[in-house]
Parts: structure tokens; C-alpha cells; sequence
């Protein structure tokens, strides 16, 4: 049988969210159909974490795979860092001992960031086949999010523009914006005239988009996990001339959802937030809806609020709560693992995902379609897809807490909606026929 190698941004045990899920999830389905795998990842270097003077690639093994991590010193200097999370030549020698080694037959990747464009050419030069499923916006936006440095939507690239936000993604971390700064975002031009740093930083920004548009082209096929995404990267110039759309998944490790029974109707409608405590991931948009609630003296014994999860900046997550702290009905309960997810929507009638950006196609929705509850969302990139508004769940538009809070006092008012609501959801995507799916894309055999 073929030997197959995927690739991953960052990987298990440290990092765990969906798509090293789904990495490690497909690679289980194709050894259990007696494919031989192994993954490529990197380990980002966190703080406390002895520092390589180089690069250097380490073997280990998880759940029984071969698994190659790859050390990559962090950059002081930003736009070197900016360079080289893109296409680092020094590695060259890495990805050729991984690809000595293991002598795969196809190379599949859910993630480059770290591993660039420098990985998929030493891929490529050896003949073998290369897959990519794209799984955010990382190729198109350094940020990956396509959010401004001014928590303002864009819609892709143009690499001066790209300069202007992530000057002000610096600046907003500076106590003191130097006048440079200030100058460079109202006059990118004049900056890169002038300023060697500012004209190099724009130069990489060019060279970006035509590394990551010759990866678009290199791969041998294409999956996207819905057609938002696919538009998005077509409208910025990436596509392949062998492209499916392919739902992601429901994770096997969260197989108890599909046949969990029903919340109970009575008592207070119980809502959930499962996800990063993170303004791009509108927490404080729910949050705003329940003050409109609690203004409409709502109270525990018409709803109550779970919020699930922890922030990357703890002030946010401490503002969250104070800006909360006279509502008694909203409870914030850290995280969990993803095989617990079923104990964690036992009793919730309504999952929330008040994105301020385009997700494409986050687990927890999926998950929560799975578990037959509603599901109320954004109107705003994949989740849209998701659903069909007041048919099979909810959409209202994205930061407007008003028409969340009347969602949901509708729900509250209308148990029988709810039943009516999960009974039109979509049935999401199993394992076995998205790995299908894959292998009809590598055009080998599915069982």
C-alpha cells in the first residue's frame, strides 16, 4: 500500500484544536485501511523552551505514527521572521532527510505555515504527488485571519495594505508609537522610500503572494471545506485546476454527539459559547446581547449562559467578566477536551458562534449539528454556509447584539421551535467519506 505523509503546522500533545484534530483523524482512518503514515510538523518555540542555535529536526512517535518536528528558532528582527515563515531555503537539508527516510508516495498538507514553500519544492523536485487542504486564510493574509490591524474585515491581498495593517499590529502592542510608525501606515509609499526595513517588509509582502500562489499551482489537487473559501482565494488569484469542496468532518473523538438525546425543555433555555476567548471570536457580542436581556429582565429563570474557553491576552478575559459581573446567569467554565464534548452539551438547547471574522468551517459548528442543537451564527464567511437561516438554525449579522438577544428571546419563548430547528439541521460529514473522498482525490483505492 501507498505511503503517505501529512503535514501540519503544529501537532499533538501541545497543540489540539481542529486542525491537528483533523490531521491526526485522517491519519488514523488511513492506517486502518493499511496505508502507511507519517506526519511533518514543526513545534513553535513558546516561552521557557530551550532556544536552538539552528534549526533542527527531532523524531518521536504519537499514537503509534512517525512523527518528524522540526525547531525552528524564533526571529527577533519581524520582517526576517515575516521572510521566512514563507520560504526558508535553510531547511532544504531537513525536508530532504524526512523525505530520505520515509520515501513517501504522496505528501498531503493541512497547513504550511512554518513549513513553506521551500517544503512543498523539495516535495515537488522528487516527483511525488503533493495534496493541499486549505484550512484558513494563512496563504492569503500573514495574519491568517483577515482581520486589519483596526479589527476592520479585508478581503485579501495587496501588499502595501498588508504593510499598513501589520505596522499597526506592532504598533498596537508599542506603549509609545514612534512618529516612523505612525508616518508608514498613512504613507506606505514614502516609507519603503526611505526606510530600508519598510521597503524590505514590502518586498517580502510582493514576494508572499507569488510563493504562496505558486503553492496554489504546484499541488496536484485542492480541497476546500466550502465554497466561501474557494471564492475568497479565487478572487486573490489562488486556485488549482483540480479543486473539490469537501465539508470537514464530524471528529471521531466526539462520537458520543451523534446520539445524544435531546436537552430537556423545561426550565431556562440554556446557551452556549464554545470556543477562544478572543475579540475575533465575538464573545463580548453575546455578552452584549445578554445586558440587552437582563434590560429586559430576563433572569435564571428564562436562560443561562456557559461560556467555554480561555483567552491568549488575559486582560480580555478579565474585562469579559467584569463588563458581565452583575449577571448571575453567565458562567464562565474554562475548557475542556474534545471527548467531552458531549458531556459539555448534555444540557444546552443553543450553541452561539458570534464570529467577527470569516471562519471557514470551525469543528464546534460541526459538532454542534452533530449533537442535533441549534446552532446561531454570524452571517459572515463559512459559518453562512453552515445553515440555512430560520430553516435549520440562525444567522443574524455579524457584532449585532440586538438581533442576537431577539434570536434568542425568541427560543426562549418558543420551546418547540428548537425541536423544529434541530430536526431540519444537516447531517455533517463522517471520517469515512471524507477519507473517501481524499483517496478518490489521490486516485487510489478506498478500502
Amino acid at each position: 500500500m501507498a505511503k503517505i505523509l501529512l503535514a501540519c503546522h503544529q501537532f499533538f500533545p501541545r497543540y489540539y484544536t481542529g486542525t491537528e484534530i483533523l490531521t491526526l483523524e485522517v491519519a488514523e482512518e488511513l492506517r486502518k485501511r493499511q496505508y502507511e503514515v507519517a506526519i511533518i510538523t514543526t513545534e513553535p518555540i513558546l516561552p521557557g523552551d530551550p532556544m536552538p542555535e539552528h534549526a533542527v529536526l527531532r523524531k518521536d512517535t504519537y499514537e503509534g505514527f512517525s512523527i518528524w518536528r522540526l525547531f525552528v528558532p524564533n526571529l527577533v528582527n519581524p520582517v526576517e521572521r515575516l521572510n521566512r515563515e514563507s520560504d526558508e531555503e535553510p531547511l532544504r537539508k531537513l525536508f530532504d532527510e524526512v523525505l530520505d527516510e520515509f520515501s513517501p508516495d504522496i505528501v498531503h498538507s493541512f497547513h504550511l505555515m512554518r513549513l513553506t514553500l521551500t517544503f512543498v519544492n523539495c516535495v515537488k523536485e522528487r516527483g511525488i504527488p503533493f495534496f493541499l487542504t486549505v484550512t484558513d486564510f494563512w496563504l492569503i493574509c500573514p495574519t491568517y485571519q483577515l482581520i486589519r490591524y483596526n479589527d476592520t474585515l479585508c478581503e485579501g491581498q495587496e501588499a502595501k495594505q498588508c504593510f499598513v495593517c501589520l505596522t499597526g499590529v506592532y504598533a498596537k502592542r508599542m506603549t509609545k508609537v514612534p512618529l516612523k510608525f505612525r508616518l508608514a501606515q498613512k504613507f506606505p509609499r514614502l516609507a519603503a522610500r526611505f526606510n530600508q526595513s519598510a521597503s524590505e517588509c514590502q518586498k517580502i509582502l510582493e514576494e508572499r503572494v507569488i510563493r504562496n500562489r505558486t503553492i496554489m499551482e504546484l499541488a496536484n489537487g485542492v480541497m476546500w471545506a466550502n465554497s466561501f473559501i474557494q471564492d475568497m482565494f479565487h478572487k486573490n488569484g489562488m486556485s488549482n485546476n483540480k479543486e473539490q469542496i469537501v465539508s470537514f468532518p464530524i471528529p471521531k473523538r466526539a462520537k458520543g454527539l451523534i446520539d445524544l438525546p435531546p436537552a430537556s425543555l423545561e426550565g431556562p433555555l440554556k446557551v452556549a459559547f464554545i470556543g477562544t476567548l478572543r475579540h475575533s471570536k465575538g464573545p463580548q457580542v453575546l455578552l452584549e446581547a445578554c445586558k440587552i436581556l437582563a434590560g429586559e429582565k430576563y433572569n435564571e429563570d428564562y436562560i443561562e449562559i456557559y461560556i467555554w474557553g480561555s483567552a491568549d491576552n488575559q486582560t480580555f478575559e478579565v474585562g469579559l467578566k467584569k463588563s458581565v459581573e452583575t449577571i448571575k446567569w453567565i458562567y464562565f467554565c474554562g475548557t475542556f477536551p474534545q471527548e467531552k464534548f458531549p458531556v459539555v452539551l448534555r444540557d444546552i438547547h443553543v450553541v452561539v458562534i458570534p464570529s467577527l471574522w470569516y471562519e471557514n468551517t470551525p469543528l464546534t459548528a460541526i459538532s454542534v449539528l452533530a449533537a442535533h442543537r441549534v446552532l446561531v451564527v454570524s452571517d459572515l464567511g463559512g459559518l453562512s454556509t453552515i445553515i440555512n437561516d430560520g430553516v435549520s438554525g440562525f444567522a443574524f449579522p455579524a457584532g449585532d447584539a440586538y438581533k442576537l438577544a431577539s434570536i434568542l428571546i425568541k427560543l426562549s419563548k418558543d420551546r418547540k421551535l428548537i425541536k423544529t430547528i434541530t430536526e431540519a439541521a444537516p447531517k455533517p460529514n463522517c471520517l469515512e467519506d471524507y477519507v473517501d473522498k481524499i483517496l478518490a482525490l489521490y486516485h487510489l483505492k478506498t478500502t
